[in-house]
């Protein structure tokens, strides 16, 4: 899916600014990704953590891919790495089957430790009207809040698009 709707090759998504508010340094998992990063890579680190690429629609032989630069995205997250912070930008919207929606948050959950924060960021659609079309849910920032609780109960929304987990 996220060949077909990653289309941001320079603009950093903008849950990334939350990622100055995190104190500390260490590993930051970019879960799903999609296949231009390497404005995202700078900006993080620039912020002095280590950028983790992942996305599980980009595969080569199943292993590792690149991006357009030929930065390398893992479809295998790093179980044995403890990430400091998950971002999960742009991506739940896109998941358009529920199963496959609640796995994703399921397989967040077990990437994250107690001590990490977890930032998912919404895109509403032109309109939130909950109408999905071939690309999107459509749904409005809080019904993703209700799923995200079920495995993060103290997950908190952050402005209109921002889904917090501390």
């Amino acid at each position: 899916m996220s060949l077909k709707t990653s289309i941001n090759k320079t603009k950093l998504p903008a849950g990334f600014k939350l990622v100055e508010e995190i104190p500390g340094y260490g590993c930051l998992l970019d879960y799903g990704c999609g296949k231009w990063t390497t404005h995202i890579k700078k900006y993080v680190e620039d912020l002095g953590y280590i950028y983790c690429p992942y996305d599980p629609n980009i595969k080569v032989n199943g292993i590792v891919t690149a991006d357009d630069d030929g930065n390398v995205i893992s479809v295998l997250p790093l179980n044995f790495l403890n990430y400091d912070c998950i971002m999960c930008c742009n991506v739940l919207n896109v998941i358009l089957d529920n199963d496959e929606l609640e796995k994703t948050i399921r397989k967040i959950k077990r990437l994250s430790s107690r001590d990490t924060k977890v930032i998912f960021q919404i895109y509403e659609g032109p309109d939130g009207s909950g109408k999905p079309t071939k690309t999107q849910r459509n749904e409005k920032t809080d019904r993703y809040l209700r799923r995200v609780r079920k495995h993060f109960p103290k997950a908190v929304r952050k402005g209109r698009n921002y889904i917090i987990v501390k």
